[in-house]
């Protein structure tokens, strides 16, 4: 599989697992696919994006399809990839192997690091004000997305762009509604930059 960059035919890769998804239906519609790739194009050349919750791995081709262009440094893929986080991982017992197959398929395997475990797990593993770009899909509960926020948003760099899907319905409308300056991207899609001085806070 050849590597994908810019200009190369690991576009047709890319091209065709979208078409599949929208023949077969998936979890991001094609405007939050656009919105991820886009976003992905603004990071800087080095830049580190990192995404809780890959799943099957739509969100993490975009993301890395968008850093190889700009020549970024690294896509962060955290899931725990265990059919025991509820909703989708559910029907998809196995998703581990759809996510490889997802990255492979694109050719954007050399730009994703897998960190297979739960993202408070994980948090160590980032330096305070490393990430360029943040996109937070994971727990959904309301405790869980606080978490997340709460965990990873020092490990954003100032002025570093926070992503949540799902964000106009259900726990996390609700939790970005205390927080306040999130921004609609897509249907789905809500942005928030990360403010000058944010502190990690206990998230217990």
């Amino acid at each position: 599989m050849q590597r994908f960059s810019h200009g190369s035919n690991s576009w047709e890769g890319l091209i065709r697992y979208r078409a599949e998804l929208q023949s077969g239906g998936g979890l991001l519609s094609s405007e939050d696919m656009d919105a991820l790739f886009n976003a992905a194009l603004k990071v800087p050349e080095d830049g580190i994006i990192a995404e809780i919750g890959s799943f099957r791995g739509c969100s993490t081709v975009h993301l890395a399809a968008g850093a190889c262009m700009v020549k970024a440094k690294r896509v962060y893929a955290i899931d725990p990839f265990r059919p025991n986080g509820g909703g989708e991982t559910l029907r998809y017992p196995h998703y581990w192997m759809d996510f490889i197959r997802t990255i492979q398929t694109c050719g954007v395997e050399h730009m994703v690091t897998v960190l297979a475990d739960y993202s408070q797990r994980v948090v160590d593993l980032f330096r305070d004000e490393s990430i360029d770009l943040l996109f937070i899909d994971g727990d959904h509960s309301a405790e869980g997305v606080k978490r997340d926020y709460e965990l990873y948003v020092s490990k954003v760099k100032p002025g570093g762009l926070i992503l949540f899907h799902d964000a106009t319905y259900g726990p996390v409308a609700r939790f970005l509604s205390e927080i306040g300056g999130v921004v609609p991207v897509t249907e789905l899609i809500a942005a928030l930059f990360r403010p000058e001085g944010a502190q990690e806070s206990d998230p217990k």
